[in-house]
C-alpha cells in the first residue's frame, strides 16, 4: 500500500490523472453524488477547526479540506441509506 503512504518519499511519483484514479479506486465502495454540495464559510471554518484540534501543523489547502469533506459526505449518504 505504498500508494497511500503518509510520507511522500515512500509514495511513487505519479501524475494528477493517476492520483485521481487512486482516489476513485479507494472510494468506489461509497455512493456517487450527482449533485453539487455547497460548502459554506461556516462549514470550512468547522473543518479547519477540526484539523487544528487534531494536528499541530499548518492547515492543508482549502481544496484538500473540501476533498476530505466530500468523502465524509459520501460516507454519511451510505450510512443513512442502511
Amino acid at each position: 500500500m505504498g500508494e497511500l503512504s503518509a510520507w511522500s518519499e515512500r509514495r511513487p511519483p505519479r501524475t494528477e490523472t493517476e492520483r485521481a484514479a487512486i482516489a476513485e479506486k479507494y472510494a468506489a465502495h461509497l455512493p456517487e453524488t450527482s449533485i453539487y454540495v455547497s460548502i459554506s464559510d461556516e462549514d470550512m471554518n468547522a473543518a479547519k477547526a477540526a484539523f487544528i484540534r487534531r494536528f499541530d501543523e499548518d492547515l492543508p489547502r482549502t481544496e484538500t479540506l473540501m476533498a476530505v469533506m466530500h468523502i465524509g459526505y459520501r460516507m454519511a449518504l451510505r450510512d443513512m441509506a442502511s
